[in-house]
C-alpha cells in the first residue's frame, strides 16, 4: 500500500492468478504541522475558492483563523484596509503579511516557498 500527496491510496494484492489494483481517495487528514507563523483567511459564504484555500491549508496541516465576512461590514472593511483595497475572498496573511488570495496561496504551494513562508517542520 503506498499513499500519495494528493489523498489518493494504491494497494497492491498479487495472487497466483490476479494482479489487483486499488486507487482510492483516504477520508485522511495530514498531520498538525508545527507552524512558528499565524496564518488567516477572510471568508465568505458559497466562495469556491475559500473552500480551496481552506482545503490545501487542512491538507498541510495548517492551523489558520478564518474570519467570514459574508454578513460582517466591519470585518469586511479591515479586511480590505489590511489587504491594501483587495474586497475578494478569500484574503490570506501570513504573520501578519498579505500574501493574497488563492491564487497566490496555490502559487506559494506549486513553487515550495508556502513551506518555507510557514517555516514548516514536523
Amino acid at each position: 500500500s503506498w499513499s500519495f500527496k494528493s489523498n489518493l491510496r494504491l494497494d497492491l494484492e498479487i495472487n497466483k492468478e490476479t494482479l489487483y489494483l486499488k486507487l482510492t481517495m483516504c477520508n485522511c487528514k495530514a498531520p498538525k504541522m508545527s507552524s512558528s507563523k499565524k496564518v488567516e483567511i477572510y471568508t465568505s459564504m458559497f466562495c469556491g475558492y475559500c473552500v480551496r484555500a481552506k482545503r490545501l491549508l487542512s491538507a498541510k496541516g495548517i492551523d489558520f483563523s478564518e474570519q467570514d465576512v459574508t454578513t460582517d461590514r466591519d470585518g469586511r472593511q479591515i479586511m480590505t484596509q489590511r489587504a491594501s483595497g483587495c474586497t475578494s475572498v478569500p484574503q490570506i496573511f501570513i504573520n501578519g503579511n498579505h500574501i493574497g488570495g488563492c491564487d497566490e496561496l496555490l502559487k506559494l504551494e506549486a513553487t515550495g516557498t508556502l513551506d518555507q513562508m510557514l517555516s514548516l517542520r514536523s
